[in-house]
């Protein structure tokens, strides 16, 4: 059952500073990074049939700072992207925050709701709302979201034809790397792409290699910010997961010592003239620090 609330009270705001254009999956994807440095929660995210839902237990905050932070990027995403701050009020009732923009007279319309049409100053449990298209738009803008950590100013997006789409330009442009790299604030950095990764998409990039013959470019990233270190153990759970996914396992013999197999064919690893995929793939199954 939904709740079906009241206008509890409405406003106008004219601004006057100058817009950047931007994507409003790319203005999405930094409203919530955002909101999760000051919940300082890690959000749960959850699809619906036409609504995409990003919810932060127990996250509170006043009405007023919320809109003063977060209103114009809300109302911008609002034009292809309707949403609305969702929560309960401090004594317990839901109620609901709208920022639309109004591109006519360059400014923002702002609407409270409640269940009983009494207006509040905190909002509480607080969840935002995103409208979608349809349910397999909605499906790509939940797992894009789902990427999004608090700890980690970049975002790591695969290259599906509605999100290159949406996002356009948005932020650097390698085409050779498998996954593209968002920056969800001024001054974010690509340095930071291997934390942006999680293992599934580490054991992907490992699939790109072990079963495609691929060698994206983030195996040769990951080579260059190695230096004599070993890789970090994530990599190396990504590879055995991956290779049990492709069917590649390693076999050792007398004579020629290590090597790896799939379908009973050998496979050419050669860490001076492979690869940056084959020599990163032997730097994390032989982790000897130099």
């Amino acid at each position: 059952m939904k709740y079906q609330k009241v206008l509890a009270r409405q406003w106008q705001v004219q601004v006057d500073a100058h817009i950047e254009p931007a994507a409003d999956l790319w203005r999405l994807c930094q409203l919530v990074w955002q909101l999760d440095q000051q919940l300082e929660a890690l959000p749960q995210v959850l699809q619906g049939q036409e609504s995409v839902w990003v919810y932060w237990p127990g996250g509170c905050a006043d009405c007023d700072d919320l809109l003063s932070q977060y209103d114009l990027a809300a109302a911008l995403i609002s034009q292809h992207y309707p949403l609305r701050f969702c929560g309960s009020t401090d004594w317990g009732e839901p109620a609901d925050i709208s920022a639309t923009w109004a591109p006519d007279w360059h400014g923002i319309s702002y609407q409270t709701r409640t269940v009983t049409g009494q207006d509040f100053d905190t909002l509480c449990d607080i969840c935002l709302c995103i409208a979608v298209p349809d349910r397999v738009a909605g499906q790509q803008i939940a797992s894009m979201l789902m990427g999004i950590h608090p700890g980690c100013d970049l975002l790591a997006l695969p290259r599906t034809p509605f999100l290159e789409e949406e996002l356009g330009s948005c932020g650097p442009r390698d085409t050779d790397s498998y996954f593209r790299y968002l920056p969800l604030c001024d001054g974010a950095g690509t340095e930071n792409w291997q934390q942006a990764l999680s293992v599934l998409q580490r054991q992907e990039l490992w699939l790109a290699f072990l079963q495609d013959g691929d060698d994206p470019a983030e195996f040769g990233w990951a080579l260059a910010a190695l230096g004599d270190s070993c890789p970090d153990f994530g990599w190396y759970l990504a590879l055995t997961t991956a290779m049990d996914r492709a069917g590649v396992y390693t076999q050792t013999d007398g004579k020629t010592g290590f090597h790896l197999y799939r379908g009973g064919q050998r496979l050419a690893l050669d860490y001076q003239r492979g690869t940056d995929a084959q020599r990163f793939l032997l730097r994390a199954l032989f982790p000897i620090a130099g």
